[in-house]
């Protein structure tokens, strides 16, 4: 983002307090026109929800155990499949197609490959994708996708895991299909590319110039897992630019375990992934993790500018700890303005439940961004254990998450509005000198 360096730092350090036609709310807080109190549950039948989308209309898609579908202000959508929701099928990554129909991904229905299904606008299948709304691809071998983008010609890219070894660690799978479903011959091997990594792959994001960057981890079955990036190029091959092979392994834990479960690109090139680092190794003490690379696959240890400094945290990496208990960030998510918003869940002990809704918002440095929330970070507690599994930016500036929440001992669809930023406005976060 050079432009960015041409703008006046009084200008820079101006942030709107106050967000237009809601005296006092402040970055952060809820959105109470969002559910009544900027929190919305669904009882999916036990169903918990892993990623959403949000449409340019503003609605709302979330999949998990089912699919639904909301309004903007938070109520299922009624056009949709007759009540907002679908308590079959369901998935752990969504896209939504130019067009409106949606596209949700998961492992195979024989266990040995993926599944992607797609729904018409009013939730129906949509036979003109495979003949009956749904593709499988076998791919030889247990299999989990995790995500799924849709490319500028409309083509599907899913990204996931061929589990190998022990049904845990394996290769990285990316499976490339055309608008219709049929695979696409012209990426990699009949449509699929493997990469053997003994590891997991958790994220994807397609880079401006089409190239596809996946994130995850290498080494699962090891005695610990370090941090994977992996980028292919138009046609499927490993992008030799990155990494010299394709192939960038980051040990952020300094000899723990680390796992980045999402990645995104900034707007000068940059790549972020956001993930748990665990310094013990064990299901105790973790920390959000966020790391900066470079075009080149390295981490990006000069930040703004060579000549200014202002490095990416340390090293390119930051950790955030809220309060002692283990933390995780499972998704992130860039505001125009270039801040950096990573969503998960956060303890108070040192065990995994119960948890709560956890977001930090970072600056273009890796500092935690004061105005937002307390000292850049929001803990909302729903219910008895929440977790947030995905965030998206709206097109005003809201924060939009999806995830779960516990309530008397069943899992519901969680979703929750927060106040961002107000859409286009500058708040990059540039330290001051």
């Amino acid at each position: 983002m050079p432009r960015l360096h041409t703008v006046s730092v009084a200008a820079v350090l101006v942030l709107a307090v106050t967000l237009p036609g809601d005296a006092g709310a402040a970055p952060g807080d809820l959105d109470p026109s969002f559910g009544g109190d900027g929190i919305v549950t669904t009882d999916m039948g036990g169903g918990l929800a892993h990623a959403l989308a949000i449409l340019p209309n503003g609605k709302i898609v979330v999949v998990g155990d089912g699919l639904a579908r909301y309004l903007p202000d938070g109520s299922l959508d009624p056009v949709f499949d007759g009540d907002g929701k679908i308590t079959t099928g369901g998935g752990a990554g969504v896209a939504v197609q130019s067009n409106g129909r949606i596209v949700t991904v998961t492992g195979g229905n024989a266990g040995n490959g993926f599944s992607v299904t797609r729904y018409r606008r009013d939730g129906s299948l949509d036979p003109t994708f495979g003949g009956d709304g749904e593709v499988e691809t076998d791919l030889g071998a247990e299999a989990r996708a995790e995500d799924v983008v849709i490319q500028a010609d409309g083509k599907i890219v899913v990204a996931g895991s061929r589990l190998v070894i022990d049904g845990l660690a394996g290769d990285f799978a990316v499976v490339r299909y055309n608008a219709d479903g049929s695979p696409d011959s012209s990426f990699g091997s009949g449509g699929v590319a493997l990469t053997e990594l003994e590891g997991e792959a958790l994220g994807a994001t397609l880079q401006d110039d089409g190239k596809l960057v996946v994130a995850g981890t290498s080494g699962v079955s090891g005695v610990s897992y370090d941090v994977a990036l992996v980028r292919y190029d138009v046609d499927g091959s490993l992008d030799g630019t990155f990494d010299t092979d394709g192939i960038a392994i980051a040990d952020l834990g300094n000899g723990a375990n680390d796992v980045a479960f999402d990645v995104a690109q900034q707007a000068d090139g940059k790549l972020v992934v956001a993930g748990v680092v665990d310094p013990q190794g064990s299901a105790v003490g973790g920390d959000f993790l966020l790391a900066r690379f470079t075009a080149d696959g390295s981490l990006d240890t000069t930040g703004l500018d060579p000549h200014l400094d202002a490095p990416f945290g340390t090293n390119g990496r930051v950790t955030t700890d809220f309060g002692g208990g283990y933390d995780s960030a499972h998704a992130l998510a860039i505001e125009p303005g270039g801040m950096i918003v990573v969503a998960g869940y956060a303890s108070d002990t040192p065990v995994e439940d119960p948890d709560d809704f956890a977001l930090a918002r970072y600056r273009l440095d890796g500092s935690l961004d004061a105005t937002f929330g307390t000292g850049g970070k929001v803990i909302t507690d729903i219910s008895d254990d929440d977790e947030i599994r995905d965030v998206a930016i709206q097109g005003d500036g809201s924060i939009v998450v999806a995830g779960w929440a516990t309530v008397d001992g069943t899992g519901q669809f969680a979703l929750a509005r927060f106040r961002g930023l107000p859409c286009c406005g500058i708040g990059a976060g540039i330290p001051a000198p």
